[in-house]
């Protein structure tokens, strides 16, 4: 069976990288080959910045071996369903934030959240509902990581 995940690396504003999780189609039938992934989430810039040793945890798992420091510009990888669910959960609830301290928080709490928990926050910030309603999940996510 084909991977869930799908993270692409790209090249952002001089040496920076660009991040982008995509879910791809749990079956392919005959003929749907062409099915392109659906996009969650980009990060770049401070998120990843302050988040790089948490998300390298998770990349490690997948096999990885440096995690974000190995990857460059080109790169696809593809995660397991535990790993992609936990990444993704990761960057769409860092993506907003600016502040280091509270970046490294929420990173740190995500990596403590059980397999279930993280399927249940993905589900909410990233399903079929409206905008307004998906971030307001993620701003509860948010709240609830930080402990604020």
């Amino acid at each position: 069976m084909a991977e869930p995940f799908e993270l692409q690396v790209q090249r952002w504003r001089d040496n920076e990288l660009k991040l982008i999780l995509l879910q791809r189609e749990a079956q392919r039938r005959h003929g749907q080959s062409g099915i392109k992934p659906t996009p969650i989430v980009a990060v770049w810039g401070a998120p990843l910045h302050f988040a790089q040793e948490a998300i390298s945890l998770v990349l490690r798992s997948a096999g990885v071996a440096r995690g974000v420091t190995g990857l460059r510009g080109g790169d696809v990888l593809l995660l397991k369903e535990d790993v992609g669910v936990r990444l993704a959960v990761l960057l769409l609830a860092l993506k907003p934030l600016r502040k280091p301290e509270r970046i490294r928080h929420c990173a740190e709490a995500v990596l403590q959240l059980s397999p279930e928990a993280c399927c249940y926050w993905l589900g909410k910030v990233a399903g079929g509902q409206d905008w307004r309603t998906r971030q307001r999940h993620t701003r509860a996510l948010r709240l609830l990581l930080a402990e604020e």
